[in-house]
């Protein structure tokens, strides 16, 4: 099976250590990794990267930074492994990965063990295996169901034909990312589109009406997040135009000639920034002319920076770290999957956008509007 990859050692390690955990074959204080790499007849870098693994799920916890662990004493653990569990039927989930966990980026790592454990408080029974889905012809696909039954698949990266297979063979599965149409699906993704869409709606809302969002590209670019803009700003009674969206071609020189060009003539009264890298650009841009803010201009950013943080006044954010990122779609992912199935939810499409941070660089212009 060309799309289908067992898991990798690590992986079955920390499945086979869980299981001896739920069995009471160990303490509450695991011993080190040599002593565990002897018993499970492992490699120590193998063992360290299934401690890793089962650190992610929340079965264990460092007591010592790189050495000792403890086992997490909870009633999830109990209810995941059977320690002191009533024996009643327990949704099972299979979560499919193109790749395995320790190959995963730092987002991706989050939000995989966030999901862990919001499924283990459900009293759900959780199955890893990394399966390149979306290169999996049709047979593929029934084999690997067969070999890893489950209530429900939550697939990471796949595409449209893989959906479409488990709708007719009504199996219910989430999506996590890749590409697909709208209605064809039910997908979980983040989007850059939501993000700009929490700026400019909070703008609007504090009644900002020449609001500027430069852009890298060119002006005939239609993509969603230009459609996006003009529909708020449609439904906000603002006129659309070049004004609010201007384009530039990414050089540093050419983002203060676009600043040049839209004070020129009308000042804007609020603009987004794109990318953090840009904001010190602004600032002195700011100071050359004489422009506050928030006074005379208000701020958005939306590219989270912690080196940002000192800057005077703080900027408004919409988050997009890590944490924010994984924590949001893996609570809309597991409410997904513990709803009911039926038409509209085995397509429903949620988009995923930051964390709207107001810190002081955007001012209402409400009552001055009134």
């Amino acid at each position: 099976m060309s799309g289908y990859i067992k898991m990798t050692l690590a992986e079955r390690v920390a499945g086979k250590l869980r299981q001896e955990i739920g069995e009471r074959r160990w303490g509450r204080e695991l011993p080190g990794i040599r002593t565990l790499a002897d018993e499970m007849g492992v490699s120590k870098a193998t063992m360290t990267k299934a401690l890793q693994v089962l650190e992610a799920w929340g079965v264990v916890e460092p007591v010592v930074k790189g050495k000792a662990r403890r086992v997490v004493e909870s009633e999830v653990l109990g209810q995941v492994t059977g320690v002191g569990a009533t024996p009643v039927a327990c949704p099972r989930v299979v979560m499919l990965t193109r790749i395995s966990y320790d190959r995963l980026g730092r987002v991706d790592r989050e939000f995989y063990g966030h999901l862990l454990r919001l499924f283990e408080e459900q009293g759900r029974r959780v199955s890893v295996v990394t399966a390149a889905t979306g290169d999996m012809s049709e047979d593929e696909l029934r084999c690997m169901v067969a070999d890893h039954p489950a209530d429900i698949y939550v697939i990471w990266n796949s595409g449209e034909h893989v959906a479409r297979w488990f709708r007719q063979h009504r199996i219910r599965a989430v999506f996590v990312g890749g590409q697909f149409r709208p209605g064809s699906a039910c997908l979980v993704s983040f989007s850059g589109q939501v993000v700009v869409e929490q700026a400019l709606g909070h703008l609007i809302g504090l009644g900002h009406r020449r609001i500027v969002l430069p852009r890298i590209g060119k002006p005939d670019d239609s993509g969603g997040i230009t459609l996006a803009v003009q529909r708020l700003f449609k439904e906000a009674g603002i006129q659309f135009g070049p004004y609010n969206m201007p384009f530039w071609d990414g050089d540093p020189d050419g983002f203060i000639d676009l600043l040049r060009r839209s004070f020129q003539l009308t000042p804007p009264t609020a603009l987004v920034v794109w990318s953090a890298p840009l904001v010190p650009a602004l600032w002195s841009f700011m100071i050359e002319q004489g422009i506050r803010c928030p006074e005379d201009l208000s701020v958005v950013l939306l590219d989270d920076n912690p080196l940002l943080d000192t800057m005077r006044p703080q900027l408004d954010v919409v988050e997009k770290s890590p944490k924010v990122l994984a924590s949001r779609m893996a609570a809309k992912v597991a409410e997904l999957a513990l709803a009911q199935v039926d038409d509209e939810t085995a397509t429903q499409s949620v988009l995923i956008g930051g964390k709207l941070r107001v810190r002081g660089s955007s001012r209402s212009l409400v009552a001055a509007v009134k």
